[in-house]
């Protein structure tokens, strides 16, 4: 993994490695999320904001729709790696 990889990018690369075949979805979606979160939130303006409510259809949507839509899609990228990669509890027998 390249060591110069950060964030949403290192994380593709990991999954990459590992074989996950929807990677780039996944982490497509954490990319526009992330977007929403540092351009919505407090700025709503600029180009970068304009591409996201595109994306979200935020123009069209009640903010309350989006937002469920954004829970669903999180609980899908959540069940996808969780079929992908077994979790051990701390203190569980091996």
């Amino acid at each position: 993994m390249p060591a110069e990889a950060k964030g949403i990018a290192k994380f593709q690369l990991f999954l990459e490695d590992r074989k996950v075949t929807d990677a780039a979805k996944l982490t497509g979606f954490l990319r526009n999320l992330q977007a929403l979160r540092s351009s919505g939130v407090a700025h709503r303006k600029g180009s970068t904001y304009e591409k996201v409510a595109m994306i979200f259809d935020l123009e069209n949507r009640e903010l309350k729709e989006v937002a469920a839509e954004l829970f669903t899609n999180s609980l899908q990228m959540l069940q996808t790696l969780g079929g992908h990669f077994t979790l051990r509890r701390i203190g569980a027998c091996p």
